[in-house]
């Protein structure tokens, strides 16, 4: 039971970085203005402005509702597309800027310029963190680490030759691209079917040291590639599976995949099965270990 708070506490962490505490001040912002507004004097002039262009409600509020209705439509719409919270909350916050400052054009004509060199100054100061997994769900690897543990068989009498290691090869330059797209969905994977014969981890192509991991599994890490991210199978320093496909013309990046449709590709129901038996065992024998060792004392 312990997966789904480790999961909930990391997005939790996530959510009250800085850039979303500044993106919630700003909303709380606009709804105190918007909350006084209609009490705010206006000069005749302004009054015949609105009148013009929302008819004989002086609020506003009125054309303000179908305006947010769309907001709300537009995300429940683009929502089954989703696959991550992260995403999610990400095209609410990118939407909403908009729609705030139309919304208070209607109103009042100079406060949208104020809330749009508030979305100006907040870009430049602040940008969207990456969703992390729970680290006791993810194996963290530099790259010569890398190189004895996932890429170099071992005897098939060791344990490690039974592991299986599900590899996201991403890249820390593409900020709002696919690597920060599909790296909620990888943390999430990582925290449902990890065990001790299923682990995860992950290398920045970003990173000098990481040239050579990248070179070897043969991933074009250019600004145009569609090789990033990639989601890699190992197992005993063999590669079983990969998306997106090495070769194959037209082919989806990652990203663009459902989560159901990863889990289908890689089988990964299956290898669960497998290696929560092989979990369960392996433990079994370490509690009659040391059952035996404390009798011995």
């Amino acid at each position: 039971m312990r997966r789904p708070t480790s999961l909930f506490s990391s997005y939790l962490s996530h959510f009250t970085k800085t850039y979303y505490l500044l993106h919630y001040i700003a909303f709380a912002a606009y709804a105190y203005v918007r909350w006084n507004l209609t009490e705010m004097d206006r000069t005749p002039e302004q009054e015949q402005w609105l009148g013009e262009l929302v008819g004989p409600d002086m609020s506003g509020m009125s054309r303000e509702v179908q305006i947010w209705g769309c907001y709300i439509m537009i995300l429940i719409t683009r929502a089954m597309r989703f696959e991550s919270v992260t995403e999610l909350i990400s095209s609410a916050i990118g939407f909403a800027k908009p729609v705030i400052c139309i919304s208070l054009f209607i109103v009042d004509w100079y406060l949208p310029a104020y809330f749009a060199m508030t979305w100006i100054v907040l870009f430049f100061v602040t940008s969207e963190p990456s969703f992390e997994t729970p680290n006791r769900r993810f194996v963290k690897l530099d790259a010569t680490k890398m190189f004895d543990v996932v890429f170099t068989a071992a005897d098939k009498e060791k344990e490690r030759s039974q592991v299986y290691w599900f590899v996201n090869v991403w890249a820390s330059w593409q900020g709002g691209g696919a690597s920060k797209k599909f790296n909620p969905v990888f943390a999430e994977l990582s925290s449902e079917y990890t065990n001790d014969f299923c682990k995860f981890t992950k290398i920045d192509a970003g990173r000098v040291n990481s040239q050579p991991i990248i070179k070897k599994l043969a991933i074009d890490d250019g600004a145009f590639s569609k090789h990033m991210p990639s989601m890699i199978l190992y197992k005993n320093g063999t590669e079983i599976a990969r998306l997106p496909q090495k070769g194959k013309k037209n082919a989806s990046r990652l990203h663009q995949y459902s989560k159901e449709q990863i889990i289908r590709f890689f089988e990964m129901e299956r290898i669960k099965e497998e290696t929560m038996k092989k979990t369960s065992t392996r433990r079994t024998a370490l509690r009659q270990q040391a059952a035996e060792a404390k009798k011995t004392k």
